[in-house]
């Protein structure tokens, strides 16, 4: 087996992320929501949190767990890598799983963040793109799009 070379790391604004995808970015938290804590089947406890982090492009939500809680602080800008962007109840956000990092930026800080342009506002739904077809879609819920290439279903 050969061994390649690691890549470095693409980072995107937050306003550009898209629903089932990874995502890299640099993001100030702009609020942080209390901490929860779950008891699980084996006795052990899991923190939960929910955060808000943003940039200059818009602003959403993350979710956070145990060890991750205690990085984050209202304020500080976090380097958030390998991410995944899903969706929960139609609403985008970002889960922090085992193949996520996130922690303090040493180097760069975030001086405004755009708060008006929260992405996990818009309401996504999963549509079947063919007629035939298993294959599935998800696109902002749309109720006058005109696109030729998938329709939009009304809830």
């Amino acid at each position: 087996m050969v061994d390649q070379p690691l890549k470095k790391p693409t980072f995107t604004r937050v306003g550009d992320i898209a629903p089932a995808s990874r995502v890299n970015v640099y993001a100030q938290v702009v609020s942080m929501k209390s901490v929860i804590e779950i008891k699980r089947m084996d006795m052990d406890s899991i923190r939960i949190c929910e955060a808000v982090v943003g940039d200059e492009s818009g602003i959403v939500d993350v979710r956070l767990k145990d060890d991750q809680v205690d990085v984050c602080k209202e304020g500080e800008t976090v380097i958030i890598r390998n991410a995944r962007a899903s969706v929960f109840k139609g609403h985008i956000r970002i889960e922090l799983d085992i193949w996520a990092k996130i922690e303090k930026s040493k180097d760069k800080t975030i001086k405004t963040v755009k708060k008006a342009n929260n992405i996990s506002s818009v309401e996504y739904e999963a549509v079947k793109i063919r007629k035939y077809d298993n294959q599935i879609k998800m696109f902002p819920n749309l109720q006058k799009c005109r696109c030729t290439r998938h329709r939009i279903q009304k809830k």
